[in-house]
């Protein structure tokens, strides 16, 4: 039975401490009618592991270099998109995230850098219900990312989906469950 965020347990849960009772998290400590140490186990392994297959892990990407405005307008698409992401139930991981680590260290990294993480964030949802959305392509002269080409080709090698709409995403989750 579903409970209320306030008591939630799962940290992943965006309505965590809320009353919402809409929860992620259908889990409880004990159900009703059980005795013992055991009391709710089945129950909640079985609930536990329909919540972590419902999981739909989407990768963003999209091209981010370019001088500072053109940079600062990628990273707003790129954070804008996960964040429609989230809001739709989505679990997304967006390297643009990786702005706010750069600006707080002091220290430039080379791109690089930053490509190559991407690169292993991407990796880690092969065979995981997952998907790479792709933001934006094409810089402004009309030259694809080549960071953005090396993840759909990634993509692509780890057999994921690769879309390009929120309604392709929606469509793909869809036929999956």
């Amino acid at each position: 039975m579903p409970h209320s965020c306030r008591d939630c347990t799962d940290t992943d849960c965006p309505k965590r401490g809320s009353d919402n009772m809409a929860c992620e998290d259908f889990t409880s400590d004990t159900q009703p009618g059980l005795e013992g140490p055991e009391a709710g186990t089945r129950d909640q392994n079985a609930t536990s592991q329909v919540a972590v297959e419902s999981r739909f892990y989407v990768y963003v990407a999209g091209r981010l270099s370019g001088p500072p405005p053109e940079y600062l307008a990628n990273l707003h698409d790129m954070c804008a998109a996960s964040r429609r992401l989230m809001e739709a139930g989505y679990v997304p991981i967006n390297p643009g995230a990786d702005a706010l680590e750069g600006l707080m260290s002091g220290e430039v990294l080379p791109k690089e850098h930053y490509q190559r993480r991407s690169l292993h964030l991407l990796r880690l949802l092969a065979g995981k219900r997952a998907a790479l959305y792709v933001v934006n392509l094409q810089h402004p002269d009309g030259t694809p990312s080549s960071g953005t080409v090396r993840e759909i080709d990634e993509a692509r090698r780890l057999d994921m989906p690769v879309v390009w709409s929120m309604e392709e995403l929606a469509q793909l989750r869809g036929s999956e469950l």
